[in-house]
């Protein structure tokens, strides 16, 4: 009996620590939040968790390869010991990898593993956390060497113990009704639910992860050549407006909907709706699905700017990688450019020149000028991000901009905010001028994890605090400001969160802010429900842009609620 507990105990180690990742990422991505007994169900339910299906971190689970090996390893009778072993040891360290790879991706990223997608998405992380690569490999080495260890170790105790059972048919007969439950939940659960299965099949996932990737670049190779936006070519304005556009980094809906620090960011952003409404100016905002959860902002950025539908990194690395097919698009920039407009980006993260593949970037923002880390005269204090890199204070960065372009009216200025990145490292309050950042020291959130939650809401408060000073202190009489969330936040967030951020448009134009009145949007800047896609609002803008400065209010502006499909 005792030799039957060592291989039970074996076999179930094996797979618990094959899902160890589940767990450990689990407890680092997000929140803990209150949850309901596991026994707090319906029957049904209960039994579900328990056999084939649970949306937990748990790492209680069954790899469905490991099963049908082990029935074979017991079948076989002390034969091929050698193969099993070395089969067994592979499948472990390949299933922990995979199971790393799948959690991290969905459960902190909140996306559906594709290897195209997530391939790419690591290049874009290797760049960004360059100085720390070699720390992270000799890292991984020892976790897989340790892994590889206990692997070994485990699996050695199941052969071993499997030897000296006598009557193995009772684990044979266990083994093989949980080998055909296995099959009901391989069957049963879909793929983008897939990862929650109680015993999991890695052959399966992979299996259909790569026809995911095969599919995407199937449909890569012909890319959609029909323009629909050709039409805003033809609105004449009798007075062209300055055009502020504010990305905010890791501005998603949970600003608004997190009962611990949520209610007093609505509360102070109906006092900053209040002062401004005693200057003249008007807000209206809506909800607006980005293509991402957390992390590819630059796929946000793309579906405001080119009123694209790309919800893929891998056929977003394609399609503005092909720098002749992308000067054909129509975008914002390239719009107002043509107008006469000075069009400019900030972008003030550090990078080195050679980092970075420029001639992309400029088809993913074709802005005339592109403002970087170097360019501000900025002699203060630094802000880390990324550990071993730097940005500079949004609110500096922000008003720096604006008043090189005051002069070069009218323009079209682009602001990507860094200071509420994760790991939330963030000026705590504006100065009273934002050039006293280049002479004053000023205190930063810690960027610990334990307090990323109050860190997060501290940079956004930054966030609104120094825009409502710009918008404030500015005579912004012809001026159009554009707040956009562009994903949620990392870490942070609960499992089900929504791709939702808050978009704000702000002006002294009634007729601006009216027109988006049509689109169900909310007056203020609380917005009250979610009202569309962020592909949609390219031409919502122009819709509006017309309605209030159009010579031609009867143009007719179609509307693209889905965007444009490239491919």
């Amino acid at each position: 009996m005792g030799v039957i507990i060592i291989f039970i105990l074996s076999f179930l180690g094996i797979n618990f620590l094959v899902f160890l990742p589940n767990w450990l990422v689990g407890l680092f991505s997000k929140i803990d939040y209150p949850k309901k007994s596991f026994f707090n169900d319906t029957p049904y339910f209960i039994l579900k968790k328990i056999l084939y299906q649970r949306f937990s971190d748990d790492c209680f689970r069954l790899i469905f390869e490991v099963q049908i090996i082990t029935f074979l390893l017991l079948l076989a009778n002390g034969a091929y010991t050698t193969i099993f072993k070395v089969v067994l040891n592979f499948l472990i360290l390949l299933s922990f990898i995979y199971i790393t790879y799948i959690s991290v991706i969905i459960k902190v990223f909140k996306k559906e593993p594709m290897l195209i997608n997530d391939v790419n998405f690591a290049k874009t992380g290797l760049m960004v956390y360059k100085k720390k690569v070699p720390i992270a490999l000799l890292g991984i080495v020892l976790v897989l060497a340790f892994v590889f260890l206990l692997s070994n170790t485990l699996v050695g105790i199941l052969i071993t113990s499997s030897l000296e059972i006598n009557s193995s048919w009772p684990l044979l007969l266990v083994l093989f009704l949980s080998i055909i439950l296995s099959l009901f939940s391989i069957r049963k659960v879909s793929y983008n639910f897939y990862h929650s299965c109680v015993s999991f099949s890695i052959v399966k996932h992979i299996v259909l992860n790569l026809k995911k990737c095969r599919t995407l670049k199937a449909s890569l190779k012909t890319l959609n050549n029909n323009f629909p936006y050709e039409y805003i070519k033809n609105i004449k304005l009798k007075k062209q407006p300055n055009i502020i556009f504010i990305f905010l980094e890791s501005y998603g809906s949970f600003a608004l909907s997190n009962t611990e620090f949520g209610i007093a960011l609505k509360e102070k952003m109906t006092k900053i709706s209040a002062s401004l409404n005693n200057k003249n100016i008007k807000s209206i905002s809506t909800l607006s699905e980005s293509p991402v959860s957390s992390g590819g902002s630059w796929l946000s950025h793309s579906s405001i700017l080119f009123g694209a539908k790309v919800r893929d990194i891998a056929a977003h690395e394609v399609i503005f990688s092909h720098t002749d097919y992308v000067s054909k698009l129509e975008s914002l920039p390239k719009h107002f450019e043509a107008k006469g407009y000075k069009t400019t980006m900030t972008s003030t993260l550090s990078y080195d020149k050679n980092e970075v593949d420029w001639e992309k970037v400029k088809n993913t923002y074709p802005f005339e000028d592109m403002m970087l880390y170097n360019d501000f005269n900025y002699t203060g204090k630094n802000i880390p991000i990324f550990g071993d890199r730097f940005s500079l204070p949004d609110e500096y960065t922000l008003n720096y901009a604006y008043n090189k372009l005051i002069g070069n009216s009218p323009f079209f200025l682009s602001v990507s905010t860094i200071n509420s990145h994760y790991n939330y490292i963030s000026p705590i309050t504006p100065l009273n001028h934002w050039k006293d950042y280049n002479k004053t020291s000023f205190p930063l959130t810690d960027g610990l994890k334990k307090n990323n939650l109050k860190n997060y809401f501290t940079a956004i408060n930054y966030q609104l605090d120094y825009i409502h000073n710009f918008l404030i202190n500015h005579e912004l009489e012809d001026t159009i400001t554009v707040l956009i969330g562009d994903h949620q936040p990392p870490f942070i967030t609960p499992a089900n969160i929504d791709k939702d951020t808050p978009i704000h448009i702000i002006s002294k134009n009634s007729d601006f802010i009216n027109a988006f009145k049509k689109f169900n949007y909310s007056e203020g800047l609380i917005p009250k429900n979610q009202t569309q896609k962020h592909e949609s609002f390219f031409s919502k803008f122009f819709y509006a842009l017309n309605t209030a400065y159009g010579e031609n209010k009867n143009l007719e502006i179609p509307i693209f609620e889905d965007g444009i499909s490239l491919y």
